[in-house]
């Protein structure tokens, strides 16, 4: 890993992990030039693997604006966590490559948490675009803030650009992170690390729908039980767990459907047994017929 540039010191650093490929150039670019215009923020952009573009990296090499890291592995966690260590503003932050942060997004936010030295991290909401159309990320807001745990039963408040960190609040190792569901696995550690969040209900940033993007992969979607597995790992109240149990039920449920339409009955049927023995996971019962109704030329599978 090197490091090549650094303009005056800004108070945020945004670290934006890329990999830095030819078809995302524009809106990797669109992203810095967000951070950009923002005044009090620097792009730190992470380039990991070696599948980037030379040109996209000759171009950013030359740009004074921005700081830029190379990193050796392609790897999003990773990435992640480079950035972090690389940080030496008051606070940072983090936007996706294919995201952008509209205008002032840090300025509320910074003013309330340089009068109150108790907030950990100040979350904003933002909006989702799809097919041209927009939609608020956090459509529940206040009941998030006021359980922001059990919120994130519902749906993940933490988009990757939605909050502000303090630096002086954590540590590196808060950011070793998995590799897939990052954000859902940080709030819940926010929480349990009993840090204090404050939710701001004002529309900070866009998060674009990418084809291609790493969310939409298959093995992102065969890793959700796997983080809901690390997830049951910690030291959850009661309630949260129960919770985080039906969401593993309902993951299982869905890779012994997934390996089922592949022909792969053994693991499908290990799936299956595993959904059924959670939370409610009585519900996918009937879903043995279909394994049981295999044709006798494909259980061997």
């Amino acid at each position: 890993m090197h490091d090549t540039g650094r303009p005056s010191r800004p108070a945020v650093t945004v670290i934006l992990p890329t990999l830095g490929e030819a078809r995302r150039r524009s809106s990797l670019v669109r992203a810095i030039e967000s951070v950009s215009r923002q005044g009090c923020s620097i792009p730190l952009v992470v380039i990991n693997g070696n599948r980037y573009d030379p040109s996209l990296a000759d171009e950013l090499r030359r740009r004074s604006d921005i700081r830029l890291l190379f990193q050796e592995r392609a790897n999003l966690a990773g990435a992640i966590q480079t950035g972090r260590q690389a940080v030496d503003t008051e606070y940072f932050a983090f936007l996706d490559d294919d995201d952008e942060y509209l205008p002032q997004a840090f300025a509320r936010r910074l003013q309330v948490m340089s009068q109150r030295r108790d907030v950990d991290v100040a979350i904003s909401n933002g909006l989702r675009e799809q097919a041209g159309e927009h939609e608020v990320v956090i459509a529940d807001l206040k009941q998030v803030a006021a359980d922001p745990m059990a919120g994130m039963l519902r749906s993940n408040w933490l988009a990757s650009c939605a909050g502000l960190y303090r630096s002086s609040s954590f540590g590196e190792a808060l950011f070793a992170l998995p590799d897939y569901f990052e954000w859902t696995y940080l709030a819940f550690s926010l929480c349990l690390e009993r840090k204090q969040l404050e939710f701001f209900d004002e529309s900070v940033f866009i998060v674009h729908d990418t084809a291609g993007s790493q969310s939409k992969s298959e093995h992102c979607r065969v890793a959700h039980a796997d983080v809901l597995e690390r997830l049951l790992a910690l030291d959850l109240p009661t309630r949260i767990r129960r919770g985080v149990r039906e969401k593993y039920g309902s993951a299982l449920h869905t890779l012994a459907d997934h390996c089922r339409m592949r022909g792969k009955y053994r693991d499908a049927w290990l799936y299956h047994l595993r959904s059924l023995v959670q939370p409610k996971g009585m519900r996918y019962a009937l879903f043995t017929r279909k394994l049981l109704c295999v044709p006798n030329s494909r259980k061997s599978a």
